[in-house]
C-alpha cells in the first residue's frame, strides 16, 4: 500500500509539472488595460448590477453556487466511502480518485472536440439529475468494480456540468463585462465551499457517509428540476447602452 500511495504522489507532481509547462507555453498577448482611476467598489457594484438586471442570469448564478455547495462531497467523500465500504484500504483511494479524475479529463476533451453543444439547460439538467442518482446508488455499494464504473460517471458528469456552466457565462456576459462578472462568480463560490462543508459535517454526525452519498444526490435531483423551472439566460449580447447602465448604475 505504501508503494500504491508514492505512485499516486509521484502522478500528481507530474501532473502539476505538466500543467506548469502547458501554461508557460500559452499565448499571453498584451491587453488593454481598463481605466486606472475606476475603483474596486465601482466595479464590483456594475458586476452586481449586471446580475442583478438579468433575474435568468441571477437564478442560474444561485443554481450554479448551490451546485457548488453540494459538490464539496465530491472532494471527500472517497476516503470516507472507502473507510466505510472498503476496509480502509489506501490503495482503493488512490484506484477510486484515479477513477473519477479520469472520467472528467475524458469527458472534458470529448467535449473540446465538440463544434456544438445541444441545449445547455436540457442537458445541464439531466446531467444534475443522473449525477445525484448516482450518488444515491454509490451510497448503496460495497463492490469495487461497481464503485470504479459509478465513481468514473461521476466524474465525466462533473466535468460536464462544469463545462456546460462556463459554455453559458461565456456566452452570456459580454467581454467588457467577464471581468467583474467572473471575479464575483469566484467569490460566491469560495463562499460555497465552507457552507458545502458545513452540511457534509453535519449530515455525517447524523449519519454516514451513505446518509451523505443520499442527501447530497437527492438535492442534486432537486437542482436539476428546478434548472428546467427558472426563467432562460438569453446568449444574445447586451447593447452598449445596457452596459453602460450597469457601469453608471442607470436604469435597467
Amino acid at each position: 500500500e505504501h508503494a500504491m500511495v508514492a505512485a499516486y504522489l509521484y502522478l500528481n507532481a507530474v501532473l502539476y509539472l505538466v500543467g506548469l509547462l502547458v501554461v508557460l507555453r500559452m499565448d499571453a498577448r498584451p491587453f488593454d488595460a481598463t481605466s486606472t482611476d475606476a475603483r474596486y467598489w465601482d466595479d464590483l457594484s456594475a458586476g452586481l448590477r449586471f446580475i442583478a438586471h438579468r433575474p435568468a442570469l441571477a437564478g442560474f448564478v444561485g443554481i450554479y453556487v448551490l451546485k457548488l455547495a453540494v459538490f464539496v462531497s465530491l472532494l471527500v467523500f472517497i476516503p470516507m466511502l472507502v473507510q466505510a465500504s472498503l476496509d480502509g484500504a489506501v490503495r482503493w483511494v488512490a484506484v477510486l480518485e484515479t477513477a473519477f479524475s479520469l472520467g472528467a479529463i475524458a469527458t472534458a476533451v470529448g467535449l473540446s472536440l465538440r463544434r456544438a453543444h445541444g441545449s445547455l439547460y436540457a442537458g445541464y439538467a439531466a446531467t444534475l439529475a443522473i449525477l445525484g442518482a448516482l450518488m444515491v446508488l454509490t451510497s448503496t455499494l460495497s463492490n469495487p468494480a461497481s464503485l470504479i464504473v459509478t465513481v468514473t460517471a461521476m466524474g465525466a458528469c462533473a466535468a460536464w456540468l462544469l463545462a456546460s456552466s462556463n459554455i453559458l457565462f461565456q456566452k452570456a456576459v459580454p467581454d467588457q463585462m467577464k471581468a467583474r462578472f467572473f471575479g464575483i462568480l469566484d467569490t460566491l463560490a469560495a463562499a460555497a465551499t465552507p457552507v458545502g462543508y458545513g452540511i457534509v459535517g453535519a449530515t455525517f454526525g447524523v449519519s454516514n457517509v451513505h446518509g451523505v452519498l443520499s442527501v447530497n444526490g437527492i438535492a442534486l435531483v432537486v437542482l436539476g428540476v428546478v434548472v428546467m423551472l427558472v426563467p432562460r439566460v438569453s446568449l444574445q449580447r447586451a447593447t452598449p447602452g445596457d452596459l453602460m447602465d450597469d457601469l453608471q448604475g442607470g436604469p435597467a
